[in-house]
């Protein structure tokens, strides 16, 4: 039975056995990063890993957030993806706590002032995956996973191997697919050959850190006002220590998860304006959490902070109250 806003109550994802046997953790430390940003919504906290690494944390209390646990709404985990960290959840943050929602984002290895570990990468999409699952540990009652491109992936890859108790929920925003970039990248390059490579050239050489025009085309859209552009594409430019993941190795853990008989709720939005992930990417998603997918038209592939975020928000409330509690 569908439900509104994309939200379907549905037998879920299911991936290999387990995650221990992936992606160990790398044990030292290089050197912690010095990139500090403006706390914005929220306060700034640091989760301690097994290895001694140290993620980033953000937390900020839903105004109804003194209810018990088990009595109250489920607290919103936010994963970024790729260039980004904790900071881009801001408007977020003051959006879904202002309405009850407690709210937590992490910045993952490598990325914002998390530690940054030995290696050319900061990790695999299950080593991150670990680490968030010790990281939400920690946090009682149940929780949404509220994920967003790479960090979508990750995600999946979580709720593919955690109890039903710990993860009720997930919303996807512009996700990278179960079955990775590969094929996506591909039909960029036969539908809009020109684009694909001008995006390959800005991930490999990141200009879009440098040049507000590249940052814009594959990231936001022509409504966001320059000043807010400017101020994303410093903090982008802060964000990445090291490469998220190594995507050329990302194939070797594909896919990430399986169609099972696991029951929760599942959420996932694309928009036809963005370049880095298709429609078709944004579909395979969908079928594969059993859900159809919310659409949106104008917004760029940065749905949480592009004009218009508001509206994303929106959806994704609509699907968190029809949530069973």
């Amino acid at each position: 039975m569908k439900l509104e806003g994309g939200r379907r109550k549905v037998r879920g994802a299911k991936g290999p056995p387990s995650l221990q046997g992936r992606g160990r953790r790398r044990e030292a430390v290089r050197v912690r990063s010095s990139s500090s940003f403006e706390s914005g919504e929220g306060v700034s906290g640091r989760h301690t890993l097994p290895s001694g690494l140290e993620l980033e944390t953000k937390y900020a209390k839903g105004v109804a957030g003194d209810l018990p646990p088990s009595r109250g709404k489920a607290s919103l985990i936010h994963l970024h993806g790729s260039y980004h960290a904790c900071w881009c959840w801001d408007n977020f943050f003051a959006y879904f706590a202002s309405r009850g929602y407690d709210c937590y984002a992490c910045s993952f290895l490598g990325q914002g002032s998390s530690s940054i570990p030995d290696g050319e990468v900061a990790g695999t999409v299950a080593s991150h995956a670990l680490d968030v699952r010790h990281w939400i540990s920690t946090i009682e009652g149940p929780k949404v996973l509220v994920a967003h491109s790479f960090g979508g992936l990750i995600a999946q890859k979580l709720v593919a191997t955690s109890p039903l108790e710990d993860i009720a929920a997930v919303a996807l925003l512009c996700s990278v697919p179960p079955s990775g970039n590969g094929a996506m990248s591909l039909r960029f390059l036969r539908r809009q050959p020109v684009s694909a490579l001008q995006l390959a050239y800005a991930f490999v050489t990141r200009n879009f850190e440098t040049n507000a025009d590249v940052c814009r085309q594959f990231f936001f859209s022509e409504s966001l006002p320059r000043s807010d552009l400017l101020l994303y594409q410093s903090r982008m430019r802060e964000s990445c220590n090291l490469p998220l993941l190594d995507v050329r190795a990302v194939s070797e853990e594909l896919p990430v998860v399986q169609k099972s008989s696991r029951e929760f709720e599942a959420f996932v939005c694309g928009t036809a304006a963005d370049k880095v992930v298709d429609l078709d990417g944004v579909r395979e998603t969908a079928e594969t959490f059993g859900v159809e997918p919310v659409v949106f038209k104008s917004i760029a592939h940065d749905v949480m902070l592009d004009a218009g975020w508001e509206e994303v928000a929106e959806s994704i409330l609509a699907f968190l109250e029809g949530i069973p509690t």
